[in-house]
């Protein structure tokens, strides 16, 4: 089971370099606490409705990032949790996580 959020989140990278447009989460910070990413599961990406506008669509890109996260203080299981990132604000979001 899931729940789905829109919550903006503060993301770190494992590293911040022009060489690699879309690096993947390292940590990030949701509702005070934070989290260390431990393993990426998977990687995507989704565009908004480019049959309506596509020179628009790139606008409305979102990567996606499912992760398997814990906060290290004495959380035993990791969770895992969608992070988003809109390409062209920067902003970060969670959209999901699972329970």
């Amino acid at each position: 089971m899931s729940r789905r959020y829109a919550d903006h989140i503060t993301v770190d990278h494992p590293r911040s370099s022009a060489a690699f447009d879309d690096p993947a989460p390292d940590r990030f910070r949701w509702r005070g606490r934070a989290y260390l990413v431990l393993n990426v599961l998977q990687h995507w990406v989704e565009v908004g409705p480019w049959w309506l506008d596509p020179d628009t669509a790139r606008e409305e890109e979102y990567h996606f990032w499912r992760v398997e996260a814990a906060t290290g203080r004495g959380q035993r299981t990791a969770g895992q949790y969608d992070l988003c990132r809109h390409r062209s604000t920067g902003r970060w979001f969670l959209a999901r996580a699972f329970d």
